[in-house]
């Protein structure tokens, strides 16, 4: 039993180091991006949102991995406040 509830750390641990390095970056990237993008020619222009779907997911996973206490990155919990 002991060496499961270890092993299940060691893995969940791994697992969250990968989230926090993959996801800052892709955070970092997506927010690099316009907010608004123009579609169309002269006569159709229209706006568009330039909100990656990506980056709700990643603060969503951020706001319940706080809950649990897990350590967000500060740039994280920037962008989900």
């Amino acid at each position: 039993m002991r060496i499961a509830k270890e092993l299940t750390e060691v893995h969940e641990a791994e697992l969250f180091k990968n989230w926090k390095s993959d996801n800052t970056s892709k955070a970092i990237e997506m927010l690099k991006k316009p907010i608004l993008v123009k579609e169309g020619n002269d006569e159709n222009r229209k706006y568009k949102v330039n909100f990656d779907p990506k980056l709700k997911v990643i603060i969503r996973e951020a706001k319940f991995l706080d809950r649990i206490g897990k350590e967000i990155p500060n740039t994280i919990i920037n962008i989900a406040l």
